[in-house]
């Protein structure tokens, strides 16, 4: 699937049981939904070269950190603990890397993470993201 304009249908976010969806090098504009955070069985999800903007979603991981819950009531965890491998690269993503993503039992099993070529995405990552995120294998910022 190329050339997909616009932002994606929020019918996608219907299918709770997706594992792998990869839309690189497309069209797609907007902003990253909550809607995702629904995605629960996702393991890969490939974003690059497109045209999202917008801020990085904290909901897609544990929001309160002072209770463990995240912004779905769902307690200990973020709701997409599955996603093994999330590549963002080449958008126009902007502001500073969620702290929410950095705390414990959140994208627990994220193992591959790919931030480049995002030009308006500033900041270190949280100094916790190592401490909490051990199996991290590729970090690309």
């Amino acid at each position: 699937l190329r050339s997909l304009p616009g932002p994606l249908p929020a019918s996608i976010f219907l299918l709770t049981g997706l594992q792998t969806l990869n839309l690189q090098g497309n069209s797609l504009s907007g902003s990253l939904p909550d809607a995702w955070s629904s995605l629960t069985a996702l393991t890969s999800l490939a974003l690059q070269e497109n045209a999202l903007t917008g801020s990085l979603p904290a909901s897609w991981g544990v929001v309160d950190s002072s209770n463990g819950n995240n912004s779905n009531g769902n307690s200990n965890s973020s709701p997409l603990n599955n996603l093994v491998a999330l590549n963002l690269g080449n958008n126009g993503f902007s502001g500073t890397f969620p702290d929410s993503w950095a705390y414990p039992r959140s994208l627990t099993s994220l193992t591959r993470l790919v931030l480049a070529q995002n030009p308006r995405l500033c900041g270190p990552l949280p100094p916790n993201w190592a401490t909490n995120h051990p199996s991290t294998q590729t970090l690309i910022g």
